[in-house]
């Protein structure tokens, strides 16, 4: 038994001491390096600090290499270095890696991180070197494996052409040397694609002859551009003949709306960014159509905001008679609606989906502006943190989108482009999505942050077939942030404007310098006075006025009244809307029930030309309120109202905004059925809903507003139509009508 316990240890232990010499073996071709702790990571800033150097990046990859489980597969193991290597990552992905040169390095790799980050590396790369290093225990560190011994093919990205790489004195075999002049470059007036396939057969007789992995997409994309401009002369000359009709759409195209579709739909990766209100959504849908009657597109996936995806579908089935899908539902519902179009159970053409559900459901995004790091470090002004005060080189970006951008304004196409009183009252939700040619004048009652949502605004009266001038009216407070903000909205405009519309005249904008300088800033939108100095006085803030509370004042008032007497007093919010009703508790309801209730009532709560109170109250002794209340948390009582507040605590908050009327709410109902209509259509939300309101109603509701758009009318003109935008839902509006009614003497 000794015997065998003896055995099993000693084979254990020779076991243990194989690994510990493979691992010292390991770590003696990798230059001594042990597993990497948190102090020998390499010394790059944090992701908040975009002051990166080239340097950080790829060390930043290359400790990726180190941390991350490969496994490396070199698919030509007669080349131990300069060969191509599969990797396989943990994530069960894979990519190829290509090695020509080592100093410099000159490698190629199928990732995106690669293909875009300009840096000639990735994490693939580095893993593939630190393996190679490994297995050659340390030759490349000696230069003994720095030169290659192959002949590779490989693209000329200045003059984009096919150049031959080889090491000084290696012998070129003629049936290789022919296509190429003594700039190693391959001769003029030679198709490459033919070339590349003389060489292909060419290597099977020499061995060191590599073609390129980048040749291949690098062919393709060039087919695929020839094939774009051969493409585009043959639709134009059968559309000419009369062969194919001049129009992809149901309706006609405007000549500038026909150019956008002809750069949508054979520049492959275009931008359109015309104006808002020029029919940037009609070209994109006769763009696709094209490109269906073309052959080049089976399918169309869009990706828009999930306010106006139903929009699409709307435009798509009004413009073509191609189908449309609307993807909706979590995760695993679209995922279920994938399978069915990937199988041929469903094949619409269009498939409408909105970012939040393209996000998750997409593998990979690929940015045409380069990776983040780049980005921030060509075009942002940087502080000593690393943080971002302004921006720069925007004449630089311009010309960087300058290849995929078409850009029109209003005022380049005006040439081509073909009431009683009325108001159309809505919210932010209005903002998109919407043709309100009909309109002429837009009211904003508040300004955004970002000018973009501002021009969203105006654009809904001022787009193509507008046949009036636009008037937009700003209302904006005076000595308020509102003003102050007005020079945020116009630095917010000129960077745009100098990417897109002026480039060159402005190249810089700063935009802010520190955390001390943006408090500055603070206090001078809030209009506080600067503090400059330890003797510098301090400036008293004012606080502004409270908002009146109407029903807390009343309660106040008959708390003085009633004294003792009065045991409680609520506000609560009935279901299905109707008048806010005042629950009064007194030991004695007869004397509350006076006529001097009456008139407390009227004074707080007073009717709107003809129209009951908008309040209702309720008068209970104490006996009869405890019984319902006993009643009701037994459960053979039900409540019916949504909302509750004690008046006679003031520490309650309100419920809410009163609701409407019973009058009002007919009347909304008569005035909305169209704009609900509209909602379903366009896939808008409850709370976010447009009203579309006259003057007559608006009248009984808001006497003094309906008195202002009067006197707003008969400055601009006896007929004209009114937008009013506003951040305010329609229930906080008319309560603050109301409330501004009851202030006035």
């Amino acid at each position: 038994m000794r015997r065998i316990v003896r055995r099993i240890v000693r084979r254990i232990v020779r076991r243990i001491v194989r690994r510990i010499v493979r691992h010292m073996a390991r770590s003696k071709g990798t230059g001594g390096r042990k597993k990497p702790s948190k102090s020998s990571k390499p010394d790059v800033p944090t992701e908040h600090d975009w002051r990166t150097t080239d340097a950080q990046e790829i060390d930043r990859r290359r400790q990726r290499a180190r941390d991350e489980l490969m496994r490396i597969e070199n698919l030509t193991p007669d080349h131990s270095v300069f060969s191509n290597f599969r990797i396989h990552s943990a994530s069960g992905r894979s990519y190829e890696v290509e090695i020509r040169c080592l100093d410099p390095l000159e490698c190629a790799s199928e990732c995106v991180d690669f293909r875009s980050n300009g840096l000639g590396t990735c994490k693939h790369v580095e893993a593939v070197l630190l393996d190679v290093q490994r297995r050659t225990r340390g030759a490349l560190r000696h230069g003994a494996l720095n030169t290659s011994n192959r002949l590779d093919v490989v693209v000329d990205r200045q003059t984009s052409r096919l150049r031959l790489k080889a090491s000084d004195g290696h012998r070129i075999p003629a049936p290789i040397r022919r296509w190429f002049g003594s700039d190693t470059l391959l001769i003029p007036d030679a198709d490459p694609a033919p070339v590349v396939a003389v060489l292909l057969k060419a290597g099977e007789s020499h061995p060191a002859l590599r073609i390129s992995m980048e040749i291949e997409p690098w062919l393709e994309l060039e087919r695929r551009g020839q094939e774009s401009h051969a493409a585009r002369r043959e639709y134009e000359t059968r559309v000419q003949s009369g062969e194919w009709p001049p129009q992809e759409t149901l309706v006609p195209l405007l000549p500038y709306q026909r150019e956008g579709m002809l750069h949508l739909a054979f520049k492959e990766r275009a931008l359109l960014a015309d104006e808002m209100g020029l029919g940037k959504t009609i070209q994109a849908i006769a763009a696709c159509a094209l490109l269906h009657r073309l052959g080049r597109a089976k399918r169309v996936l869009v990706v828009a905001p999930a306010s106006i995806k139903a929009e699409w579908e709307e435009q798509i089935q009004r413009f073509t008679p191609l189908s449309s899908l609307l993807v909706y539902g979590h995760h695993l519902a679209r995922k279920e609606i994938y399978r069915k179009i990937a199988a041929g159970q469903n094949q619409p053409f269009f498939i409408l989906t909105n970012y939040e559900q393209a996000i998750p459901d997409l593998d990979e995004l690929n940015n045409v502006l380069g990776p983040l790091f780049r980005f921030n470090r060509e075009f942002h002004l940087l502080d000593d943190r690393g943080r971002s005060i302004g921006v720069q080189n925007l004449d630089v970006l311009h010309q960087r989108v300058k290849g995929i951008l078409l850009r029109r304004r209003k005022a380049d196409v005006a040439n081509e482009q073909d009431s009683n009183c009325r108001a159309f009252l809505s919210t932010d939700a209005g903002a998109t999505g919407l043709n309100l040619q009909a309109a002429s004048i837009v009211v904003n009652c508040d300004l955004p942050w970002n000018p973009a949502r501002l021009e969203q605004r105006i654009a809904r009266a001022w787009r193509k077939f507008q046949t009036q001038p636009v008037t937009v009216i700003n209302l904006i407070s005076e000595g308020t942030i509102e003003q102050r903000m007005l020079e945020t909205l116009a630095t917010k405009r000129s960077i745009a404007e100098s990417v897109l519309d002026r480039p060159g005249e402005v190249t810089t904008v700063i935009l802010r310098k520190s955390t001390k300088d943006a408090a500055e800033r603070l206090r001078q939108l809030t209009g506080q006075s600067p503090t400059t100095g330890s003797g510098a006085t301090p400036t008293e803030p004012t606080t502004p006025p409270k908002p009146r509370d109407v029903t807390q004042e009343f309660a106040a008032r008959l708390r003085q009244r009633l004294g003792a007497q009065l045991v409680a007093c609520e506000e609560r919010a009935p279901v299905g809307g109707g008048p806010v009703q005042i629950l009064v508790v007194a030991e004695h309801p007869a004397q509350t029930r006076a006529a001097w209730m009456d008139s407390l009532r009227d004074e707080f709560f007073p009717s709107l030309e003809g129209n009951p109170p908008s309040h209702q109250i309720e008068i209970l002794d104490q006996a009869n309120f405890e019984a319902i209340e006993r009643l009701v948390k037994a459960g053979l009582l039900q409540r019916t109202d949504t909302a509750r507040r004690d008046l006679l605590d003031p520490n309650t908050p309100p419920p809410g905004p009163p609701p409407l009327t019973a009058e009002e709410e007919t009347r909304l109902r008569e005035t909305t059925s169209r704009a609900e209509r509209a909602r379903k259509r366009k896939g808008l939300g409850r709370r976010n809903a447009i009203l579309p309101l006259d003057l007559k109603w608006l009248g009984m509701v808001c006497p003094h507003f309906h008195r202002a758009i009067l006197a707003l009318s008969r400055r601009l003109g006896d007929v004209f139509t009114l937008i009013l935008l506003t951040t305010n839902k329609r229930h906080s509006l008319i309560s603050l009508c109301r409330d501004q009614l009851n202030n006035q003497p």
